[in-house]
């Protein structure tokens, strides 16, 4: 037994130390081990971070802090040199130091030489004279020189004016410093030299580390430990703050600083302290004196009031509006020492035994004393920063001065001087550049200080709330239990207010903390002091709602905080940050501003219209004039107009689809339904009062297209990109182009009135009259009217001039190379020698092709063509090229094509010979037409035809014009041209003036000009019949109707209502035309006659059967009679259903089912098709027009016999919308067809 002694005590001994260590562990409070945790988190992410594979440039503040760090660690000064800019270079950043900021300082000398030179300058002739009398001072800094030329000038000198003189000055003694407060950078350094770059962040990591710490201290001498540490967590991580501990910024330094200062002051402020009666008088108390002393400083609540005030001034040194934090620390002061008095007064008035001057606590002069202490300490040590700052830098203010900042070119990176090549920021500009008042900006920045998309506290600062609902909970508890509490917190609330109004007061388009700040980088400097305002928790529930409402904005942020330091603008491109106001009041310093592409600048003339600036990236391919809405996409933008403008002008040009695009302007929303392809609407909005920005106004816009299309894998628009897009949309603020869209829509007073404002500035403007002309024949004012139109006429040359210019500021090769001189008298002039100096024209061996050959032929305007004949040559474009850049406007081409044979007798009825377009380089095909011909006219060789396609651009755009072939017919292209429309609508335009005046005869003659340019235009050759037929020219009418008017068995086209509208005069009519008005008045009959009409648009007048019985696999003939009600905007595609009677499962998803799986019993077929095959859509066809089809159709060989209903219903293929008749169906039934058994076998 005795040896198992040892052992057995051994075995207690381990025992009694296992359950010791046990105890211990039991003995560490949670709250510990969580802030040992913490900073084990935050030094490890600190020092293992790779910055540089994170971030691959810095920018800005980052630069210009780390560059004074290493300036201060290696150099112990602030001045900016070459070695400065090499120690960049080596440490990896490639890209410089992108947006440093620097100042200059030299001294100026004037010498006779600058004098010389100035005397050559387009400077005033007095300047030399009177700058003599500053020849050979030497004046220090840039500012103090200037000051002393306008002195001595008496002038105010302009930028141009400064920028002359300072070119020929001698500048000598030239030092370029560091220009932005030291105080961070000075506690960097060390931390640079010891851990290379990353010291950056292990020292924002532990100053987080401190106030977290600091926080916990404070909040837990009113809480329970554990969540007291929780919300200060919550508090500092939760929060747009913590982004920037990823930032070599001296937002975390600064907001250390007040957390430090007020935490000073309020730290155990409550602690009644215990007064020595006694003094300890022993030989050494000399010598302990110094030790009571500093303990005393920091471990009493009356000591550490003395240190708070140098954290406040190392953060007001760092940021000048800092300084305000003073105020609740010097206040509460004064007030104590107030209450102090007062109570002891009114004390002493009550109790007559007591002397009045008996003070039994501290006297009130020491009170006095005490805050001339607290003011001293923080005027000392914020001079003293100042005075380094002047030691360092040569200058006391360092935002003031020769201040600029650089990108990608720096000063010292090269042998030449780029100084001013830099951007100019001086506090020295700024009440004339940057500072302005408003009252409804200062209400518009408080409500966004709050609420806003990228700055707002609400996504960004959230616990700043559950603060302020602690503290008002306190203040308005009946159990409040200490008066002090509340007075520091009122204090404390007054600051905060204060500090808010100083920065949207004072940097009205800039209180956030510029373009790349994440969230409101200056409330950095003010959200500790909302942990302080809390001291007892109502309850948990706020903290909770912080924690949901905090995640919900910033869990994206905080999980990838490298990305969002870079790219700071991405999370409020999401929900739920869209449901926010944009601040349309920092247009200029939101973090959008830093992406280029996200700013576009329209410039009419040398000064800008307009500027878009675009919230998001649902838009592509911006630039000043246009850009791409995507697919299923809302653009949130603004526009900031230059000058007051009464309207908006939004172009929407759809894609190959059916969409629907919703607009809103300043509130006000339009919303287009689309329903064909590249369809064009514009929108106009009238503008009030807009959010005043500077001398600008902004406008909210917000543009929706609800349907898309990848146009890489959709037909119709020719653009090989793979991107999901929704609508093309363009903005404008021209007082023409709203003058214009209001003539287009019928608006005709406010028109002339916008118009009439344009004439006002540019007296010369062609287009402005033409369309004031247009205004006036709306409001029936022809005689002003006409002489609008004929000044414009007089003002073609000059605006002939102006567009060539024009576009040779896009693309110097424009013109033409024989460019034809305007006439002399160009009213006199006819139009061909007014058109003569627009055109472009271009042969056929000008163009590339795919398919064809180039021969010469003698006919040929250049003796050589581009011809394809079937059979011989595959189809494809047989002209497509001659890229060609034209400014926005109305312009014609016109594309002299013919036709010729085929060797397909089976050719259809009617076919289409070829396709011409015009594409743009951007948009795709802008605009397009087919050529049908007959089948007799595929026999026998046509003579050659002008096609005109008429377009407009809203932008400058490279256009190519393509002629491509279907190989149905022989096709031979000769030439192409292009001009401006303005002098074809001028031309219109008075003679529609002069028709209303009663001048038919001078009507005819000018209309004959027009016609002869574009004799296929319909809306021409009604007019121009119309006028034929009042002057009763009935066979000239009878030989143009003949030779260039679009008619057949097929369609009747314009003719049908040209003669209903002038039957009175039939019986005038040579036999020629009465046989064409037969032809048009009473086409072919339908066998089974009819009259339905579908939403009033089109009406069916029946069809014809070639056979009402038929078998299995037989083919008839159907023909189909229509009339156009009135004119469409859409293109129908006619819906022909056979469905069996009486049978089941009767439906074209059923009938599909079968086909797969080959399924006997099918019971329905159908023939769907284009009008006339698809070459003459419904869009095309003119009111009162007849339109014959006939079609041979096969019935499947595995169809049921029986009885099938005939269904004929038109549908919009694009947008799914059908058309109904009277009774509101979409599909009618027509008749019947009988399919026999008779020869199944």
């Amino acid at each position: 037994m005795s040896g198992l002694q040892p052992a057995s005590a051994i075995s207690r001994g381990r025992d009694a130390l296992g359950l010791k260590n046990e105890d211990m562990l039991k003995k560490i409070r949670p709250e510990y081990a969580i802030l040992i945790g913490l900073f084990a988190f935050l030094m490890g992410i600190a020092s293992t971070v790779e910055y540089r594979r994170m971030i691959n440039y810095i920018f800005g503040d980052e630069a210009v802090y780390y560059m004074m760090a290493q300036s201060f660690a290696y150099d112990l000064d602030l001045e900016y040199t070459q070695k400065d800019l090499w120690r960049v270079y080596e440490d990896g950043w490639h890209a410089g130091p992108q947006g440093v900021f620097l100042t200059q300082i030299a001294d100026f000398t004037l010498t006779d030489e600058s004098l010389q030179q100035l005397r050559r300058e387009r400077l005033p002739d007095e300047f030399p004279i009177k700058l003599n009398a500053l020849k050979d001072n030497t004046i220090n800094t840039r500012a103090r020189f200037l000051n002393a030329v306008e002195e001595t000038l008496e002038t105010r000198l302009t930028p141009e004016q400064r920028k002359a003189i300072l070119k020929h000055t001698r500048k000598e003694n030239t030092k370029i410093y560091y220009s932005k407060s030291f105080a961070y950078a000075l506690l960097l350094a060390p931390f640079l030299a010891a851990f290379g770059f990353q010291g950056f962040l292990i020292l924002n990591m532990l100053l987080l580390f401190i106030m977290i710490v600091m926080g916990w201290l404070y909040l837990r001498q009113y809480n329970a430990s554990l969540i007291s540490l929780v919300l200060v967590i919550t508090f500092f991580l939760l929060s747009a703050s913590f982004i920037y501990t990823y930032w070599l910024t001296p937002e975390t330094f600064n907001m250390f600083c007040i957390t430090f200062g007020l935490f000073l002051w309020l730290y155990k402020r409550e602690k009644r302290q215990i007064q020595q009666s006694q003094r300890r008088h022993s030989k050494n108390s000399w010598l302990s004196a110094p030790f009571r002393f500093v303990r005393w400083l920091f471990t009493t609540p009356n000591g550490r009031l003395y240190l708070a005030p140098i954290p406040i001034a190392v953060a007001g040194a760092s940021k000048l509006p800092n300084v305000l934090f003073i105020f609740p620390i010097a206040a509460d002061v004064l007030l104590e020492g107030y209450l102090h008095i007062f109570s002891k007064r009114k004390t002493a008035s009550s109790v007559i035994s007591r002397p009045l001057l008996r003070w039994r606590s501290s006297p009130p002069w020491r009170y006095a004393g005490k805050l001339i202490m607290v003011c001293a300490i923080f005027v000392i040590i914020l001079m003293l920063f100042y005075v380094l700052q002047y030691v360092f830098t040569g200058n006391f203010n360092q935002y003031s001065g020769d201040r600029r900042t650089f990108y990608w070119r720096f000063p010292f990176d090269s042998a030449r001087d780029i100084w001013e090549k830099g951007i100019r920021l001086s506090n020295d500009d700024y009440f004339e550049e940057s500072f302005y008042v408003n009252p409804s900006v200062l209400l518009h920045n408080a409500y966004y200080y709050i609420f806003g998309r990228f700055t707002g506290l609400l996504p960004y600062f959230f616990c700043s709330f559950i603060a302020l609902y602690y503290c008002g909970r306190r203040f308005f508890s009946t159990t409040a239990s200490s008066s002090a509490v509340t007075r520091r917190n009122l204090l404390l609330l007054l600051t905060i207010g204060g500090n808010i109004f100083v920065y949207i007061f004072m940097a009205p388009g800039n209180y956030q903390g510029g373009g790349g700040a994440f969230g409101n980088r200056f409330f950095v400097n003010i959200y500790p002091a909302f942990l302080f305002l809390i001291t007892s928790f109502s309850s948990l529930y706020p903290l909770v709602v912080s924690w949901v409402v905090g995640s919900l904005f910033l869990a994206q942020v905080l999980i990838n905080p490298f990305q969002i330091s870079t790219y700071p603008a991405s999370q409020a491109f999401r929900m739920p940050y869209r449901l926010l106001p944009v601040e349309l009041t920092l247009l200029n310093t939101l973090p959008t501003y830093v992406n280029s592409h996200l700013v576009q600048s329209a410039v009419s003339g040398k000064q800008e219209a307009h500027r878009l600036y675009f919230f998001d990236e649902n838009s592509t391919d911006q630039t000043p004039y246009d850009f791409w809405v995507r697919g299923e996409k809302t653009v949130e933008m603004a526009v900031r107009l230059s000058y007051p403008r009464d309207y908006l002008t939004v172009t929407i040009k759809n894609g190959p689809i059916g969409n629907q695009v919703d607009v809103t302007v300043a509130g006000s929303t339009q919303t287009v339904h689309f329903g064909r392809q590249q369809e064009i609407r514009q929108l106009i909005f009238p503008l009030d009062k807009g959010v005043p920005y500077f001398k600008t106004e902004v406008y909210p816009v917000k543009i929706c297209s609800h349907s898309g299309f990848v146009p890489k894998f959709t037909a119709g628009i020719g653009l090989d990109d793979p991107r999901y897009l929704g609508c093309r949309v363009s903005i404008s603020s021209n007082l023409f182009d709203a003058g214009k869209v209001l003539v287009e829509q019928g608006h005709f007073q406010q028109a002339m009135e916008q118009l009439q404002a344009v004439l006002n500035v540019y007296p010369l403007h062609a287009q402005a009259e033409y369309y004031l002309g247009r205004a006036y024949l709306g409001l029936q004012r022809p005689e002003d009217a006409q002489a609008a139109f004929l000044r414009a006429k007089a003002l073609l040359p000059n605006f002939q001039a102006e567009f060539w210019a024009y576009c040779r500021s896009l693309k110097k090769d424009c013109r033409p190379k024989e460019f034809p001189h305007p006439p002399d008298e160009p009213l006199e002039a006819s139009l061909d020698e007014l058109l003569e100096p627009f055109r472009i024209r271009f042969e056929a061996e000008d163009f590339l092709f795919s398919t064809g050959e180039r021969i010469e032929l003698p006919d040929a305007s250049h003796g050589k063509v581009v011809e394809f004949h079937p059979g011989q040559h595959s189809p494809g474009f047989l002209q497509y090229g001659q890229f060609q850049v034209l400014p926005e406007g109305q312009y014609q081409a016109r594309f002299r094509i013919k036709t010729g044979r085929t060797n397909d007798a089976s050719a259809p009825l009617v076919t289409t010979a070829f396709s011409y377009d015009v594409f743009g380089k951007r948009q795709g095909i802008i605009v397009k037409d087919l050529v049908a011909v007959h089948a007799d006219e595929l026999f026998e060789t046509a003579a050659y035809r002008e096609y005109i396609l008429n377009f407009e651009l809203y932008s400058p755009e490279t256009v190519e014009f393509r002629v491509e072939t279907t190989g149905q017919a022989s096709v031979t292209v000769d030439r192409i041209e292009v001009y401006h429309r303005l002098p074809l609508q001028v031309f219109e335009g008075i003679a529609e003036s002069q028709q209303r005046l009663g001048e038919t005869e001078k009507s005819y003659h000018t209309l004959q000009q027009v016609i002869r340019l574009s004799p296929s235009s319909p809306e021409c050759q009604r007019a121009y019949l119309q006028l034929l037929f009042e002057l009763h020219k009935w066979e000239e009418a009878s030989q143009f109707i003949q030779d260039d008017v679009t008619f057949s068995e097929f369609q009747s086209g314009l003719l049908t209502g040209l003669f209903e509208e002038n039957s009175r005069f039939r019986e005038e009519w040579p036999p020629g035309l009465q046989q064409l008005a037969e032809e048009a008045l009473f086409p072919v009959k339908p066998e089974i006659p009819m009259n339905i009409v579908f939403d009033d648009r089109i009406e069916f007048q029946g069809y014809s059967l070639s056979n009402t019985s038929i078998a299995p696999g037989d083919t008839f003939s159907i023909h189909y009679f229509w009339k156009a009600v009135r004119a469409s905007c859409e293109n129908y595609t006619i819906s022909v259903h056979f469905t069996k009677k009486g049978g089941l499962f009767v439906s074209e998803t059923a009938t599909k089912i079968k086909r797969r799986f080959n399924l006997p019993g099918l019971n329905m077929f159908q023939q769907n098709h284009e009008p006339l095959h698809g070459t003459y859509p419904t869009e095309k066809w003119l009111p009162d027009e007849f339109i014959h089809e006939q079609y041979n159709i096969s019935a499947p060989h595995d169809i049921e016999p029986g009885t099938y209903e005939i269904r004929i219903g038109l549908w919009n293929p694009l947008t799914g919308d059908r058309l109904r008749d009277a009774e509101g169906q979409h599909s009618v039934k027509i008749g019947e067809l009988h399919i026999d058994d008779a020869r199944m076998d």
